[in-house]
């Protein structure tokens, strides 16, 4: 599809006017315009992709439908995400909103967002296959959490629960962990800065499970979260705190 091709269906999506067209510089198949555009609601600040012959994603599950079932799965779910604008599969162009900050959607991140979608998500009005889970005896090294704010969270999992600092100068981020691990827990306002607690109806991380050495590494754990005034509720037996954020786990002994 031409350039030009594409900008008018962006602006028969939209049923406005496109004011700004810029291509961002490509580097394999998928090519990037931001596009501004006038529409009926008001002025609208836009991210456009396609996808243009064989490259690194071809025959990968990384694709522009799947890519629209993300933003379509994500829709009210409390999740900062692009709200999908129009899909078309015949030109394999997707548009969605600009995010602040966020100028284009592509790179690690979504791609790892992709990823995580089940296999027979195919499009934004797909639906997904059963979800296989994680395989028995799977462990899990490290998990990234998003958080409001940074010095609290500190406060929480460094002050209340132990865990060492061990990066704390990467931008909106810290990094703790226990042995001397390289990270166990990553805390990041990168989506969620000043931002309200999870609620039980979030879409996102039921819980995770954090393993003490022993049972008198947990009732320890359990004394200090109690006295900072969180004391944990049970999942399973299991102790079951929540963070200032919102975020769940257990806390078990190691074998």
């Amino acid at each position: 599809m031409s350039d030009h091709d594409l900008r008018d269906w962006l602006a028969a999506a939209l049923g406005g006017e496109v004011t700004r067209w810029e291509q961002l510089v490509a580097g394999n198949s998928r090519t990037t315009w931001l596009a501004d555009a006038t529409t009926p609601d008001g002025e609208r600040a836009l991210v456009v992709r396609s996808e243009a012959g064989d490259g690194p994603f071809a025959g990968t599950e990384l694709t522009l439908a799947r890519e629209a079932a993300l933003y379509a799965a994500l829709r009210g779910r409390g999740v900062r995400v692009a709200e999908l604008i129009a899909y078309d599969a015949q030109r394999d162009a997707i548009a969605m909103t600009r995010l602040d900050g966020a100028p284009d959607w592509s790179g690690a991140v979504l791609d790892d967002l992709l990823r995580e979608l089940p296999v027979g998500l195919d499009g934004p009005d797909a639906a997904p296959d059963a979800d296989p889970g994680v395989p028995d005896g799977g462990v899990i090294g490290h998990v990234h959490l998003n958080v409001s704010d940074i010095p609290q969270a500190e406060a929480f999992y460094s002050g209340v629960l132990g865990f060492d600092v061990v990066v704390r100068s990467y931008p909106g981020a810290l990094f703790v962990s226990a042995g001397g691990y390289h990270h166990h827990l990553g805390l990041n306002t990168w989506s969620s800065a000043g931002g309200a607690p999870n609620t039980p109806d979030t879409l996102g991380l039921d819980g995770y499970t954090v393993v003490l050495p022993d049972a008198a590494a947990v009732a320890e754990a359990v004394e200090r979260l109690t006295a900072a005034g969180a004391a944990p509720g049970e999942r399973d037996g299991a102790p079951l705190a929540t963070d200032p954020f919102g975020n769940s786990f257990t806390l078990v002994a190691g074998a």
